[in-house]
C-alpha cells in the first residue's frame, strides 16, 4: 500500500490520467466521471478494494507457474497490476520470476510509446521492492534527475 500511495499520491478531484482515464482518490478508476470529488475516507475504502482487486489478478495470472514468490515479489507484482491495466497480458508470457524482475522495468511509456519519469521511477522502486531493498530514498532521489540520468541509475542499480 505504501509504494502505491507514494506513486499515486491523493487527489479528492477526478482527474485525467496519461491515458485519458478519468482518475480520482489514490489511482481509483472505477466509475469515476469528470467533476466527481471525495473524501480521504473514500479514497482509503477505494484503495482498500483496489488492492484486493490487484492481489487476486496476481494470484489469477501466477496460478499454475512455480514462481515461489515472497511477499515483497508479491507485493510488487501487486504495484504493477494497481498500475497496469495488462498486467494478466505481461504475466501470461513470463513463465519465471527471473524473467519477470528484468521485464518490468519495461512497462514506463505512456499510450502513445514515450517514456514517462514518473512511470520509470516507479517502475524501479518496484523492482527494488520485488528484489527486497529499500526503494523510498531512491525513488525521492530520482524524482530530481532527468529520464537520461533515471536510465543511467538504473543500468547501475540492476546491471
Amino acid at each position: 500500500m505504501e509504494i502505491i500511495k507514494h506513486f499515486e499520491g491523493y487527489k479528492s478531484e477526478a482527474y485525467q490520467d496519461s491515458a485519458g482515464i478519468w482518475t480520482i482518490a489514490y489511482g481509483h478508476t472505477k466509475g469515476v466521471k469528470k467533476g466527481m470529488t471525495c473524501t480521504k475516507e473514500q479514497a482509503e475504502k477505494w484503495l482498500e478494494e483496489d488492492l484486493e482487486d490487484a492481489r487476486l489478478r496476481v494470484a489469477n495470472a501466477i496460478i499454475g507457474k512455480d514462481l515461489g514468490l515472497n511477499t515483497n515479489e508479491f507485493e510488487a507484482l501487486v504495484s504493477l497490476a494497481y498500475n497496469l491495466r495488462s498486467f494478466e497480458q505481461l504475466a501470461k508470457h513470463l513463465p519465471n520470476k527471473e524473467l519477470f524482475k528484468k521485464k518490468m522495468l519495461l512497462y514506463c511509456k505512456d499510450v502513445e510509446g514515450n517514456y514517462l519519469k514518473g512511470l520509470k521511477i516507479r517502475r524501479i522502486a518496484e523492482r527494488l521492492l520485488f528484489e527486497g531493498k529499500s526503494w523510498v530514498n531512491v525513488a525521492k532521489e530520482l524524482q530530481s534527475k532527468s529520464l537520461n540520468d533515471i536510465k543511467k541509475t538504473e543500468k547501475e542499480l540492476f546491471t
